[in-house]
């Protein structure tokens, strides 16, 4: 099973998105884009999940 935990991050640092809070279930990140809060779970077995969270980012242009 591929965890693509470490490809979204590379793709949320390389946009400007920055890690805002990792207290409760699921570390918070932040969008400079969109000024979106969004959820990024530790971990990411599929890589439609990590599409659906880079389009919360609004990151467009972008996919693993």
């Amino acid at each position: 099973m591929a965890d693509y935990l470490r490809d979204l991050e590379q793709i949320l640092l390389k946009h400007g998105c920055t890690l805002i809070s990792t207290k409760g279930k699921h570390p918070k990140w932040s969008s400079p884009i969109n000024n979106h809060h969004f959820p990024v779970p530790t971990k990411i077995p599929d890589k439609h999940i990590a599409n659906a969270i880079i389009k919360q980012a609004g990151i467009t242009g972008e996919r693993i």
